[in-house]
């Protein structure tokens, strides 16, 4: 992905995440920006729908899950954030 479109993609990102704080309606938000860039595997890990890799759901709460998964997000952008950075 080009240097301009993932700025844009983090903007996108980081907007959702200062304006909606309801984890269900952000998770479905996070998963449209992940579709209309074509499914960037890099985003993969915290997108709602898709499989959990070496974690099983089921023994935890829908909120636990949730949770997890925007705790992924965050990590996501504060690491392309800093990425984005460094590539001036």
């Amino acid at each position: 992905m080009s240097k301009k479109k993932r700025k844009l993609r983090f903007c996108l990102l980081f907007d959702l995440r200062k304006q909606i704080t309801q984890p269900e309606l952000l998770l479905e938000k996070i998963a449209e920006v992940y579709a209309d860039f074509n499914y960037p595997s890099d985003m993969e890990e915290f997108i709602n729908y898709m499989p959990a890799k070496n974690y099983d759901p089921s023994k935890y709460s829908i909120t636990e899950n949730r949770q997890r998964l925007l705790k992924k997000f965050d990590d996501f952008l504060n690491k392309e954030k800093s990425d984005l950075k460094q590539q001036k």
